[in-house]
């Protein structure tokens, strides 16, 4: 049931990818190799999506930090850290 390390069901993970797809925040491409794998890709709108999920992992680590994993913690100390940086890094990539 779970393919993946996000433990997500594949079903699931595709309806979300589609809503994603249909709101323009990312863009679905056919892998150049493999015809059954696609590449996703954020658009602008998508990149423009970066602060405000910056700003909710921030307080989820401040008001939610014993529901959230050490991984999870770590990425919100990064950004803590280093707001600009990351934020540049998903925004340019």
């Amino acid at each position: 049931m779970f393919g993946s390390e996000e433990k997500i069901p594949s079903s699931r993970l595709a309806d979300r990818l589609k809503k994603l797809e249909k709101m323009d925040a990312i863009t679905k491409e056919n892998h150049p190799t493999n015809k059954k794998v696609f590449i996703y890709k954020l658009t602008q709108k998508g990149k423009d999506l970066a602060p405000a999920i910056v700003d909710l992992i921030t307080w989820g680590n401040k008001y939610l930090n014993e529901h959230i994993s050490e991984e999870s913690k770590a990425f919100a100390k990064n950004l803590e850290e280093n707001r600009e940086g990351v934020l540049d890094k998903l925004q340019n990539t």
